[in-house]
Protein backbone atom coordinates (compact mmCIF):
# COMPACT_ATOMS: atom_id res chain seq x y z
CA UNK A 1 0.00 0.00 0.00
CA UNK A 2 1.41 3.37 -1.00
CA UNK A 3 1.91 5.86 1.79
CA UNK A 4 0.34 9.27 1.30
CA UNK A 5 2.91 11.87 0.32
CA UNK A 6 2.29 14.01 3.36
CA UNK A 7 5.45 15.36 5.03
CA UNK A 8 3.29 16.55 7.89
CA UNK A 9 2.48 12.95 8.88
CA UNK A 10 5.59 11.03 7.85
CA UNK A 11 8.52 13.34 8.44
CA UNK A 12 7.84 16.80 9.84
CA UNK A 13 6.06 15.84 13.08
CA UNK A 14 8.63 13.21 14.22
CA UNK A 15 11.37 15.69 13.31
CA UNK A 16 9.66 18.37 15.40
CA UNK A 17 9.47 16.12 18.46
CA UNK A 18 13.19 15.30 18.14
CA UNK A 19 14.14 18.97 17.73
CA UNK A 20 11.99 19.87 20.74
CA UNK A 21 13.67 17.23 22.88
CA UNK A 22 17.13 18.48 21.88
CA UNK A 23 16.17 22.05 22.77
CA UNK A 24 15.26 21.05 26.34
CA UNK A 25 18.00 18.45 26.85
CA UNK A 26 20.50 20.68 28.77
CA UNK A 27 17.87 21.65 31.33
CA UNK A 28 17.26 18.04 32.38
CA UNK A 29 20.40 18.21 34.53
CA UNK A 30 19.18 21.24 36.47
CA UNK A 31 18.44 21.44 40.21
CA UNK A 32 15.07 21.66 42.00
CA UNK A 33 13.45 25.07 42.36
CA UNK A 34 11.18 26.58 45.04
CA UNK A 35 8.04 24.42 45.29
CA UNK A 36 9.97 21.40 44.01
CA UNK A 37 11.55 21.13 47.45
CA UNK A 38 8.35 21.43 49.48
CA UNK A 39 6.05 19.34 47.26
CA UNK A 40 8.38 16.59 46.05
CA UNK A 41 10.36 15.96 49.23
CA UNK A 42 7.43 13.98 50.66
CA UNK A 43 8.23 10.99 48.44
CA UNK A 44 10.62 9.39 50.88
CA UNK A 45 10.77 5.91 52.44
CA UNK A 46 7.71 6.54 54.62
CA UNK A 47 5.50 7.71 51.77
CA UNK A 48 1.98 6.27 51.73
CA UNK A 49 0.38 5.88 48.29
CA UNK A 50 -3.01 6.83 49.69
CA UNK A 51 -1.71 10.31 50.50
CA UNK A 52 -2.16 11.40 46.89
CA UNK A 53 -5.94 11.10 47.16
CA UNK A 54 -7.68 14.32 48.23
CA UNK A 55 -10.72 16.36 47.17
CA UNK A 56 -9.69 18.04 43.89
CA UNK A 57 -11.54 21.28 44.63
CA UNK A 58 -10.84 21.56 48.35
CA UNK A 59 -11.42 25.16 49.39
CA UNK A 60 -8.56 25.12 51.88
CA UNK A 61 -6.07 23.37 49.62
CA UNK A 62 -4.45 25.25 46.75
CA UNK A 63 -1.45 22.94 46.69
CA UNK A 64 -0.45 19.46 45.74
CA UNK A 65 -3.09 17.69 47.87
CA UNK A 66 -5.78 18.94 45.52
CA UNK A 67 -3.98 17.45 42.48
CA UNK A 68 -3.84 13.70 43.11
CA UNK A 69 -3.20 12.51 39.53
CA UNK A 70 -0.17 14.76 39.18
CA UNK A 71 1.19 13.72 42.56
CA UNK A 72 0.62 10.08 41.63
CA UNK A 73 2.98 10.50 38.67
CA UNK A 74 5.62 12.02 40.96
CA UNK A 75 5.21 9.08 43.32
CA UNK A 76 5.69 6.68 40.41
CA UNK A 77 8.80 8.64 39.40
CA UNK A 78 10.23 8.21 42.88
CA UNK A 79 9.30 4.52 43.02
CA UNK A 80 10.64 3.56 39.57
CA UNK A 81 13.70 5.80 39.32
CA UNK A 82 14.88 6.16 42.93
CA UNK A 83 13.95 9.85 43.22
CA UNK A 84 16.11 10.82 40.23
CA UNK A 85 15.40 14.49 39.50
CA UNK A 86 16.74 14.01 35.96
CA UNK A 87 13.94 11.51 35.32
CA UNK A 88 11.35 13.88 36.79
CA UNK A 89 12.30 16.54 34.25
CA UNK A 90 12.62 13.97 31.46
CA UNK A 91 9.01 12.92 32.00
CA UNK A 92 8.00 16.59 31.88
CA UNK A 93 9.68 16.98 28.47
CA UNK A 94 7.94 13.87 27.14
CA UNK A 95 4.57 15.21 28.30
CA UNK A 96 5.35 18.51 26.55
CA UNK A 97 6.12 16.59 23.36
CA UNK A 98 2.81 14.72 23.67
CA UNK A 99 1.06 18.06 24.12
CA UNK A 100 2.80 19.33 21.00
CA UNK A 101 1.41 16.43 18.97
CA UNK A 102 -2.07 17.12 20.37
CA UNK A 103 -1.79 20.84 19.56
CA UNK A 104 -0.78 20.11 15.97
CA UNK A 105 -3.64 17.69 15.37
CA UNK A 106 -6.14 19.98 17.09
CA UNK A 107 -5.02 22.86 14.89
CA UNK A 108 -5.23 20.65 11.80
CA UNK A 109 -8.80 19.64 12.63
CA UNK A 110 -10.19 23.14 13.27
CA UNK A 111 -8.32 25.15 10.63
CA UNK A 112 -10.71 24.30 7.75
CA UNK A 113 -13.60 25.81 9.73
CA UNK A 114 -11.73 28.94 10.82
CA UNK A 115 -9.91 29.89 7.61
CA UNK A 116 -10.27 29.65 3.84
CA UNK A 117 -6.87 28.03 3.43
CA UNK A 118 -6.18 25.65 0.58
CA UNK A 119 -6.30 22.01 1.61
CA UNK A 120 -2.60 21.42 0.96
CA UNK A 121 -1.61 24.33 3.23
CA UNK A 122 -3.58 23.19 6.29
CA UNK A 123 -0.98 20.61 7.45
CA UNK A 124 1.78 23.20 7.08
CA UNK A 125 -0.09 25.87 9.04
CA UNK A 126 -0.99 23.38 11.80
CA UNK A 127 2.58 22.13 12.01
CA UNK A 128 4.13 25.61 12.09
CA UNK A 129 1.71 26.90 14.73
CA UNK A 130 2.35 23.81 16.87
CA UNK A 131 6.11 24.08 16.34
CA UNK A 132 6.16 27.74 17.38
CA UNK A 133 4.18 26.80 20.47
CA UNK A 134 6.45 23.86 21.32
CA UNK A 135 9.72 25.75 20.88
CA UNK A 136 8.67 29.11 22.28
CA UNK A 137 11.16 29.99 25.05
CA UNK A 138 8.37 31.09 27.40
CA UNK A 139 7.43 27.43 27.93
CA UNK A 140 10.81 26.70 29.57
CA UNK A 141 9.36 28.08 32.81
CA UNK A 142 6.69 25.38 32.67
CA UNK A 143 8.53 22.36 31.26
CA UNK A 144 11.72 22.58 33.36
CA UNK A 145 10.01 23.66 36.58
CA UNK A 146 9.37 20.12 37.79
CA UNK A 147 6.29 20.78 39.90
CA UNK A 148 4.56 22.32 36.90
CA UNK A 149 3.99 18.82 35.58
CA UNK A 150 0.58 19.60 37.03
CA UNK A 151 0.08 22.23 34.32
CA UNK A 152 1.49 19.92 31.64
CA UNK A 153 -0.82 17.04 32.57
CA UNK A 154 -3.89 19.25 32.94
CA UNK A 155 -3.15 20.66 29.50
CA UNK A 156 -2.69 17.15 28.07
CA UNK A 157 -6.10 15.94 29.23
CA UNK A 158 -7.71 19.24 28.20
CA UNK A 159 -6.28 18.91 24.70
CA UNK A 160 -7.49 15.31 24.48
CA UNK A 161 -10.96 16.45 25.54
CA UNK A 162 -10.96 19.16 22.85
CA UNK A 163 -9.79 16.73 20.18
CA UNK A 164 -12.50 14.28 21.23
CA UNK A 165 -15.16 16.98 21.08
CA UNK A 166 -14.05 18.09 17.60
CA UNK A 167 -14.17 14.44 16.49
CA UNK A 168 -17.67 13.63 17.82
CA UNK A 169 -19.34 16.97 17.17
CA UNK A 170 -19.99 16.63 13.39
CA UNK A 171 -21.59 13.18 13.70
CA UNK A 172 -23.28 13.47 17.07
CA UNK A 173 -26.72 13.88 15.51
CA UNK A 174 -26.39 10.55 13.69
CA UNK A 175 -25.27 8.58 16.76
CA UNK A 176 -27.54 6.24 18.66
CA UNK A 177 -28.53 7.20 22.20
CA UNK A 178 -26.06 4.72 23.67
CA UNK A 179 -23.15 6.07 21.65
CA UNK A 180 -24.06 9.63 22.63
CA UNK A 181 -23.94 8.71 26.29
CA UNK A 182 -20.57 7.02 25.86
CA UNK A 183 -19.22 10.03 23.92
CA UNK A 184 -20.29 12.43 26.68
CA UNK A 185 -18.90 10.17 29.41
CA UNK A 186 -15.51 10.04 27.68
CA UNK A 187 -15.52 13.82 27.30
CA UNK A 188 -16.27 14.45 30.97
CA UNK A 189 -13.84 11.74 32.10
CA UNK A 190 -11.06 13.59 30.28
CA UNK A 191 -12.23 16.85 31.85
CA UNK A 192 -12.21 15.27 35.30
CA UNK A 193 -8.69 13.95 34.75
CA UNK A 194 -7.60 17.49 33.83
CA UNK A 195 -9.09 18.84 37.08
CA UNK A 196 -7.45 16.08 39.13
CA UNK A 197 -4.10 17.12 37.67
CA UNK A 198 -4.59 20.81 38.48
CA UNK A 199 -7.61 22.97 39.29
CA UNK A 200 -7.05 25.00 36.13
CA UNK A 201 -8.26 21.92 34.25
CA UNK A 202 -11.81 23.24 34.66
CA UNK A 203 -10.97 25.76 31.94
CA UNK A 204 -11.39 22.97 29.39
CA UNK A 205 -15.08 23.85 29.26
CA UNK A 206 -14.18 27.41 28.34
CA UNK A 207 -12.02 26.12 25.49
CA UNK A 208 -14.89 23.89 24.35
CA UNK A 209 -17.16 26.96 24.32
CA UNK A 210 -14.67 28.77 22.07
CA UNK A 211 -14.57 25.77 19.73
CA UNK A 212 -18.34 25.45 19.61
CA UNK A 213 -18.87 29.16 19.01
CA UNK A 214 -16.21 29.76 16.36
CA UNK A 215 -15.52 26.39 14.73
CA UNK A 216 -19.03 24.95 14.46
CA UNK A 217 -20.93 28.19 13.91
CA UNK A 218 -22.39 27.13 10.54
CA UNK A 219 -23.71 23.75 11.65
CA UNK A 220 -27.47 23.37 11.08
CA UNK A 221 -29.46 23.59 14.29
CA UNK A 222 -30.71 20.24 15.54
CA UNK A 223 -32.30 19.20 18.81
CA UNK A 224 -29.56 16.61 19.39
CA UNK A 225 -26.86 19.25 18.99
CA UNK A 226 -28.62 21.53 21.46
CA UNK A 227 -28.53 18.70 23.99
CA UNK A 228 -24.82 18.18 23.24
CA UNK A 229 -24.04 21.86 23.76
CA UNK A 230 -25.91 21.88 27.04
CA UNK A 231 -24.62 18.58 28.48
CA UNK A 232 -21.04 18.94 27.23
CA UNK A 233 -20.45 22.63 27.91
CA UNK A 234 -23.37 24.53 29.43
CA UNK A 235 -24.19 22.38 32.46
CA UNK A 236 -20.56 21.84 33.58
CA UNK A 237 -19.77 25.53 33.07
CA UNK A 238 -22.76 26.69 35.13
CA UNK A 239 -21.96 24.14 37.85
CA UNK A 240 -18.35 25.31 38.11
CA UNK A 241 -19.41 28.97 38.10
CA UNK A 242 -21.96 28.35 40.87
CA UNK A 243 -19.34 26.52 42.91
CA UNK A 244 -16.84 29.38 42.72
CA UNK A 245 -19.44 32.06 43.39
CA UNK A 246 -20.59 30.15 46.48
CA UNK A 247 -17.04 29.68 47.80
CA UNK A 248 -15.69 33.06 46.69
CA UNK A 249 -15.67 34.51 50.25
CA UNK A 250 -13.61 31.50 51.38
CA UNK A 251 -11.04 32.19 48.68
CA UNK A 252 -10.92 35.97 49.16
CA UNK A 253 -10.06 35.65 52.85
CA UNK A 254 -6.56 34.58 51.81
CA UNK A 255 -5.89 38.18 50.72
CA UNK A 256 -5.25 38.80 54.43
CA UNK A 257 -1.95 37.02 53.92
CA UNK A 258 -0.97 39.05 50.85
CA UNK A 259 0.65 42.46 50.53
CA UNK A 260 -1.98 43.50 47.98
CA UNK A 261 -5.78 43.66 47.92
CA UNK A 262 -8.25 42.36 45.35
CA UNK A 263 -8.47 45.82 43.78
CA UNK A 264 -4.66 46.06 43.62
CA UNK A 265 -4.52 42.68 41.93
CA UNK A 266 -7.12 43.50 39.29
CA UNK A 267 -5.37 46.77 38.44
CA UNK A 268 -2.01 45.02 38.20
CA UNK A 269 -3.31 42.12 36.09
CA UNK A 270 -4.55 44.52 33.40
CA UNK A 271 -0.89 45.50 32.91
CA UNK A 272 0.51 42.00 33.40
CA UNK A 273 -1.56 40.53 30.58
CA UNK A 274 0.04 42.99 28.18
CA UNK A 275 3.42 42.02 29.58
CA UNK A 276 2.64 38.38 28.82
CA UNK A 277 1.58 39.25 25.26
CA UNK A 278 4.76 41.26 24.67
CA UNK A 279 6.88 38.30 25.76
CA UNK A 280 4.89 36.01 23.45
CA UNK A 281 5.17 38.18 20.35
CA UNK A 282 8.73 39.40 21.00
CA UNK A 283 10.50 36.95 23.32
CA UNK A 284 13.91 37.94 24.64
CA UNK A 285 15.94 36.66 27.56
CA UNK A 286 15.17 39.77 29.60
CA UNK A 287 11.44 39.04 29.54
CA UNK A 288 11.67 35.33 30.34
CA UNK A 289 12.96 35.28 33.91
CA UNK A 290 11.28 33.01 36.40
CA UNK A 291 10.53 35.63 39.07
CA UNK A 292 8.02 38.18 37.82
CA UNK A 293 7.44 40.10 41.07
CA UNK A 294 9.26 43.22 39.85
CA UNK A 295 6.22 45.02 38.46
CA UNK A 296 5.03 48.02 40.45
CA UNK A 297 1.70 47.69 42.20
CA UNK A 298 -0.56 50.62 41.39
CA UNK A 299 -2.33 51.34 44.63
CA UNK A 300 -4.19 54.40 43.33
CA UNK A 301 -6.80 54.09 40.62
CA UNK A 302 -6.26 56.32 37.60
CA UNK A 303 -7.40 56.70 34.01
CA UNK A 304 -4.87 54.18 32.68
CA UNK A 305 -6.42 51.47 34.83
CA UNK A 306 -9.89 52.44 33.65
CA UNK A 307 -8.74 52.32 30.03
CA UNK A 308 -6.96 48.98 30.36
CA UNK A 309 -9.83 47.44 32.31
CA UNK A 310 -12.32 48.60 29.68
CA UNK A 311 -10.02 47.30 26.94
CA UNK A 312 -9.88 43.78 28.37
CA UNK A 313 -13.63 43.71 29.01
CA UNK A 314 -14.37 44.82 25.44
CA UNK A 315 -11.78 42.39 24.06
CA UNK A 316 -13.34 39.52 25.98
CA UNK A 317 -16.86 40.35 24.81
CA UNK A 318 -16.06 41.26 21.18
CA UNK A 319 -15.71 37.65 19.92
CA UNK A 320 -19.33 36.98 20.95
CA UNK A 321 -20.41 39.45 18.27
CA UNK A 322 -17.64 39.10 15.68
CA UNK A 323 -17.13 35.33 15.53
CA UNK A 324 -18.98 34.98 12.22
CA UNK A 325 -17.02 37.70 10.46
CA UNK A 326 -13.63 37.02 12.07
CA UNK A 327 -13.69 33.38 13.24
CA UNK A 328 -9.91 32.92 13.56
CA UNK A 329 -9.33 36.12 15.52
CA UNK A 330 -12.39 35.53 17.71
CA UNK A 331 -11.29 31.99 18.51
CA UNK A 332 -7.76 33.07 19.47
CA UNK A 333 -9.00 35.93 21.66
CA UNK A 334 -11.42 33.63 23.48
CA UNK A 335 -8.67 31.04 23.90
CA UNK A 336 -6.31 33.59 25.49
CA UNK A 337 -8.99 35.06 27.75
CA UNK A 338 -10.17 31.63 28.92
CA UNK A 339 -6.58 30.64 29.72
CA UNK A 340 -6.32 33.48 32.25
CA UNK A 341 -9.80 33.34 33.78
CA UNK A 342 -8.64 31.42 36.84
CA UNK A 343 -5.08 32.52 37.64
CA UNK A 344 -5.17 36.15 36.48
CA UNK A 345 -8.43 37.39 37.96
CA UNK A 346 -9.76 37.32 41.53
CA UNK A 347 -8.01 34.40 43.24
CA UNK A 348 -5.35 35.51 45.79
CA UNK A 349 -2.42 33.93 43.96
CA UNK A 350 0.98 35.44 43.20
CA UNK A 351 0.56 38.26 40.69
CA UNK A 352 2.51 36.83 37.77
CA UNK A 353 4.21 33.65 36.59
CA UNK A 354 5.07 32.77 33.01
CA UNK A 355 3.89 29.17 33.38
CA UNK A 356 0.31 30.50 33.44
CA UNK A 357 0.69 31.05 29.71
CA UNK A 358 1.38 27.45 28.75
CA UNK A 359 -1.86 26.94 26.80
CA UNK A 360 -2.54 30.66 26.33
CA UNK A 361 0.55 30.80 24.11
CA UNK A 362 -1.22 28.68 21.49
CA UNK A 363 -3.64 31.55 20.82
CA UNK A 364 -0.73 33.74 19.70
CA UNK A 365 1.15 31.16 17.60
CA UNK A 366 -2.04 29.85 15.99
CA UNK A 367 -3.23 33.34 15.10
CA UNK A 368 0.18 34.47 13.83
CA UNK A 369 0.59 31.57 11.41
CA UNK A 370 -3.07 31.42 10.39
CA UNK A 371 -3.25 35.16 9.73
CA UNK A 372 0.03 35.13 7.79
CA UNK A 373 -1.07 32.36 5.44
CA UNK A 374 -4.52 33.90 4.84
CA UNK A 375 -4.04 37.68 4.84
CA UNK A 376 -0.34 38.10 4.08
CA UNK A 377 -0.37 35.44 1.36
CA UNK A 378 -1.83 38.09 -0.94
CA UNK A 379 1.46 39.99 -0.79
CA UNK A 380 4.04 37.26 -0.10
CA UNK A 381 4.47 33.90 -1.74
CA UNK A 382 3.91 30.72 0.26
CA UNK A 383 7.59 29.64 0.09
CA UNK A 384 8.63 33.03 1.51
CA UNK A 385 6.15 32.63 4.37
CA UNK A 386 7.38 29.11 5.09
CA UNK A 387 11.00 30.22 5.13
CA UNK A 388 10.15 33.17 7.36
CA UNK A 389 8.47 30.98 9.96
CA UNK A 390 11.24 28.37 9.80
CA UNK A 391 13.77 31.13 10.54
CA UNK A 392 11.62 32.19 13.51
CA UNK A 393 11.58 28.56 14.66
CA UNK A 394 15.38 28.44 14.52
CA UNK A 395 15.53 31.61 16.62
CA UNK A 396 13.10 30.11 19.13
CA UNK A 397 15.18 26.92 19.29
CA UNK A 398 18.34 28.89 20.07
CA UNK A 399 16.57 30.92 22.78
CA UNK A 400 14.94 27.84 24.32
CA UNK A 401 18.18 25.87 24.26
CA UNK A 402 20.04 28.82 25.84
CA UNK A 403 17.44 29.07 28.59
CA UNK A 404 17.56 25.31 29.16
CA UNK A 405 21.34 25.58 29.51
CA UNK A 406 20.91 28.36 32.09
CA UNK A 407 18.48 26.10 33.99
CA UNK A 408 21.06 23.29 34.03
CA UNK A 409 23.18 24.81 36.80
CA UNK A 410 22.06 26.37 40.09
CA UNK A 411 24.49 29.30 39.95
CA UNK A 412 23.76 30.00 36.28
CA UNK A 413 20.03 29.68 36.85
CA UNK A 414 19.77 32.23 39.65
CA UNK A 415 22.28 34.56 38.00
CA UNK A 416 20.03 34.56 34.95
CA UNK A 417 16.92 35.17 37.07
CA UNK A 418 18.55 38.24 38.65
CA UNK A 419 19.83 39.58 35.32
CA UNK A 420 16.40 39.12 33.70
CA UNK A 421 14.54 40.77 36.60
CA UNK A 422 17.04 42.88 38.58
CA UNK A 423 14.27 44.50 40.61
CA UNK A 424 12.67 41.22 41.62
CA UNK A 425 12.78 40.91 45.40
CA UNK A 426 12.52 37.11 45.33
CA UNK A 427 15.18 36.69 42.64
CA UNK A 428 17.60 38.81 44.68
CA UNK A 429 16.73 36.87 47.85
CA UNK A 430 17.53 33.57 46.15
CA UNK A 431 20.78 34.86 44.64
CA UNK A 432 21.87 36.30 48.01
CA UNK A 433 21.82 32.76 49.37
CA UNK A 434 23.94 31.58 46.43
CA UNK A 435 26.47 34.33 47.17
CA UNK A 436 26.69 33.27 50.81
CA UNK A 437 27.22 29.65 49.78
CA UNK A 438 30.16 30.85 47.66
CA UNK A 439 31.54 32.87 50.63
CA UNK A 440 30.84 36.24 49.02
CA UNK A 441 29.51 37.77 52.23
CA UNK A 442 30.21 41.41 51.31
CA UNK A 443 28.41 41.02 47.98
CA UNK A 444 25.50 39.39 49.78
CA UNK A 445 25.28 42.34 52.18
CA UNK A 446 25.13 44.74 49.22
CA UNK A 447 22.36 42.65 47.66
CA UNK A 448 20.43 42.84 50.93
CA UNK A 449 20.67 46.63 50.81
CA UNK A 450 19.23 46.46 47.28
CA UNK A 451 16.38 44.26 48.54
CA UNK A 452 15.65 46.74 51.32
CA UNK A 453 15.53 49.55 48.76
CA UNK A 454 13.05 47.49 46.71
CA UNK A 455 10.75 46.68 49.64
CA UNK A 456 11.52 48.82 52.69
CA UNK A 457 8.36 47.60 54.43
CA UNK A 458 9.35 43.89 54.38
CA UNK A 459 11.29 42.66 57.45
CA UNK A 460 12.92 39.59 55.86
CA UNK A 461 15.89 41.46 54.38
CA UNK A 462 16.45 43.32 57.68
CA UNK A 463 16.59 39.97 59.50
CA UNK A 464 19.09 38.56 57.05
CA UNK A 465 21.18 41.73 57.14
CA UNK A 466 21.51 41.48 60.93
CA UNK A 467 22.54 37.82 60.60
CA UNK A 468 25.15 38.49 57.93
CA UNK A 469 26.63 41.47 59.77
CA UNK A 470 26.73 39.86 63.22
CA UNK A 471 27.58 36.22 62.49
CA UNK A 472 29.42 36.27 59.15
CA UNK A 473 31.16 39.65 58.91
CA UNK A 474 31.59 40.30 62.66
CA UNK A 475 30.30 43.84 62.19
CA UNK A 476 28.24 45.62 64.88
CA UNK A 477 24.48 45.70 64.48
CA UNK A 478 23.52 49.34 64.87
CA UNK A 479 20.53 50.82 66.67
CA UNK A 480 19.25 51.89 63.27
CA UNK A 481 19.29 48.25 62.07
CA UNK A 482 17.15 47.19 65.02
CA UNK A 483 14.80 50.14 64.67
CA UNK A 484 14.17 49.44 60.97
CA UNK A 485 13.55 45.75 61.71
CA UNK A 486 11.06 46.39 64.50
CA UNK A 487 9.20 49.09 62.54
CA UNK A 488 8.82 46.75 59.55
CA UNK A 489 6.93 44.18 61.65
CA UNK A 490 3.70 46.16 61.40
CA UNK A 491 3.97 46.77 57.64
CA UNK A 492 4.84 43.22 56.53
CA UNK A 493 2.39 41.89 53.97
CA UNK A 494 3.69 38.37 53.33
CA UNK A 495 5.18 35.94 55.87
CA UNK A 496 6.81 33.72 53.23
CA UNK A 497 10.10 35.59 53.07
CA UNK A 498 10.33 35.97 56.85
CA UNK A 499 9.76 32.24 57.13
CA UNK A 500 12.79 31.73 54.86
CA UNK A 501 15.21 34.04 56.67
CA UNK A 502 14.14 33.68 60.33
CA UNK A 503 15.22 30.02 60.66
CA UNK A 504 18.70 30.91 59.38
CA UNK A 505 19.12 33.55 62.08
CA UNK A 506 17.72 31.28 64.81
CA UNK A 507 20.09 28.50 63.74
CA UNK A 508 23.02 30.87 64.26
CA UNK A 509 21.60 31.92 67.62
CA UNK A 510 21.37 28.30 68.78
CA UNK A 511 24.79 27.22 67.48
CA UNK A 512 26.93 30.32 68.07
CA UNK A 513 26.72 30.96 71.83
CA UNK A 514 29.94 32.95 71.81
CA UNK A 515 28.41 35.60 69.55
CA UNK A 516 25.45 36.67 71.62
CA UNK A 517 22.95 38.87 69.81
CA UNK A 518 20.59 41.41 71.32
CA UNK A 519 17.88 38.85 72.07
CA UNK A 520 15.62 41.44 73.72
CA UNK A 521 15.38 43.50 70.52
CA UNK A 522 14.69 40.39 68.47
CA UNK A 523 12.00 39.32 70.93
CA UNK A 524 10.33 42.73 70.56
CA UNK A 525 10.33 42.25 66.80
CA UNK A 526 8.64 38.85 67.03
CA UNK A 527 6.03 40.21 69.46
CA UNK A 528 5.24 43.05 67.05
CA UNK A 529 5.10 40.58 64.18
CA UNK A 530 2.52 38.54 66.07
CA UNK A 531 0.09 41.47 65.79
CA UNK A 532 0.42 41.67 61.99
CA UNK A 533 -2.68 40.68 59.99
CA UNK A 534 -0.61 38.44 57.71
CA UNK A 535 0.17 36.29 60.77
CA UNK A 536 -2.97 36.40 62.89
CA UNK A 537 -5.59 37.85 60.56
CA UNK A 538 -7.18 34.61 59.35
CA UNK A 539 -10.54 33.67 60.88
CA UNK A 540 -10.69 30.66 63.23
CA UNK A 541 -11.73 28.17 60.53
CA UNK A 542 -8.35 28.71 58.83
CA UNK A 543 -5.72 28.13 61.53
CA UNK A 544 -2.60 30.01 60.50
CA UNK A 545 0.52 27.90 59.99
CA UNK A 546 2.42 31.17 60.02
CA UNK A 547 1.33 31.86 63.60
CA UNK A 548 2.45 28.40 64.69
CA UNK A 549 5.83 28.95 63.05
CA UNK A 550 6.19 32.32 64.74
CA UNK A 551 5.42 30.82 68.16
CA UNK A 552 8.09 28.16 67.60
CA UNK A 553 10.61 30.90 66.78
CA UNK A 554 9.64 32.79 69.94
CA UNK A 555 9.99 29.63 72.04
CA UNK A 556 13.59 29.17 70.84
CA UNK A 557 14.33 32.81 71.59
CA UNK A 558 12.76 32.56 75.07
CA UNK A 559 15.12 29.69 75.88
CA UNK A 560 18.11 31.79 74.89
CA UNK A 561 16.82 34.75 76.89
CA UNK A 562 16.40 32.59 80.01
CA UNK A 563 19.86 31.10 79.51
CA UNK A 564 21.46 34.56 79.35
CA UNK A 565 19.61 35.75 82.46
CA UNK A 566 20.51 32.80 84.71
CA UNK A 567 24.25 33.61 85.08
CA UNK A 568 23.40 37.17 86.10
CA UNK A 569 20.94 35.97 88.76
CA UNK A 570 23.53 33.58 90.16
Amino acid sequence: MKKPADPFLWLALPLLTFVCFCAYLPGLYGPPLLDDFTHLSQFGPQFQWGEVLAPPLSVTSFGEQARPLSMLTFAMNAYLFNKSFFMVKLVNVFIHILNTVCVVFLAKSILPKLTALKKELIPWVALLSGALWALHPMSVNTVLYAIQRMTLLASFFSLLAMMWYVAIRPRFHSMTAGKRIVALCVLHALGLCAVLCKQSGILVYGYLFAIELCVFQNTPKRASLTWLQWLAIGLPAFTILAYFVYHLPDYLVFYLGRDFTLADRLMAESHILFRYLAAMFWPNLGSLGFFQDDMLLHYQFNLSHAFLGAFWICTSVAPLFLFKKFPLGSFCILWFVVSHLLESTVLPLELAFLHRNYLALFAVTFFAVGFAFTALARFLSVPVLKCSFISILLTFWVLTNSLAFAWSNRLLMYAFFVSANPDSYRANAAFEQIQLENHKDKAALQRLDHMIALRPSEPAAYLEKIRVKHYLLNEPVTASDWSLLINSASTMGDFIEVNVFAPRLLKNIVNDDDKQLNYEKLHVFFKELEKNKAISGFPPQYPSKALNRLHSYMAILDCKLNATKQPHSQ
